[in-house]
């Protein structure tokens, strides 16, 4: 891979500014993960991005979402589990795995195990470890909104017929109304794939 050329492409700044769709999203965390020289890009422009944005005074709402993911950034660095911050495209697995070390699961129902660190009206937050398959109808855009990030092992979702694969790293957002099935696909032994699902109640 031509990893100058990848930088030059202009990827790593629409990726910071969320203008790209959720799989496009997908594959340059990945890649992020694989090449130090990609993740070094991806937070030397969100650094610039925020100074950029003190400076040139640019749309109140690009602004405000520039400082909410630096903020967010930097509240993983030390995760207090009583009080999660929420997941999201940049969050980082290695903190995660720390600040979870130990839980299991509280209950099980059919093939999945599921450990709620919170649960209240506008926020559920939980480690879910599934062994086979978890099938859901859509959700609606006015109850709430789904997403997870994967903590260990690897899945095949089924989002109305598109299939995506996904392994520890990656965040997926559940588009509204969409049926779909998460399958296990981890290797061996890994038995299952464990993550953190969110839902947050629509605005």
């Amino acid at each position: 891979m031509d990893i100058r050329a990848y930088l030059d492409s202009g990827i790593i700044e629409e990726y910071c500014l969320g203008l790209l769709d959720a799989e496009t999203a997908s594959g340059v965390e990945q890649l992020s993960r694989q090449h130090p020289a990609i993740d070094l890009e991806i937070r030397q422009t969100l650094e610039t991005l925020t100074r950029f944005s003190t400076v040139a005074q640019p749309r109140p709402q690009l602004k405000t979402a520039l400082f909410k993911l630096i903020g967010e950034l930097e509240a993983e660095q030390s995760i207090d589990i009583k009080s999660p911050p929420f997941i999201h495209r940049h969050s980082d697995v290695a903190a995660w795995n720390k600040a979870i070390e130990g839980l299991v699961p509280d209950f099980s129902e059919g093939t999945a195990q599921y450990h709620y660190l919170q649960e209240s009206p506008d926020f559920q937050l939980s480690i879910v470890w599934l062994e086979d398959e978890l099938v859901e109808d859509g959700h609606n855009p006015d109850d709430f909104s789904e997403s997870f990030l994967i903590l260990e092992g690897a899945c095949e979702c089924n989002i109305d017929g598109k299939i995506i694969h996904l392994q520890a790293g990656d965040y997926f957002e559940i588009p509204q109304l969409a049926t779909h099935t998460i399958r296990n696909t981890s290797a061996y032994p890994q038995l299952y794939v464990k993550a953190l699902v969110q839902r947050r109640k629509a605005a």
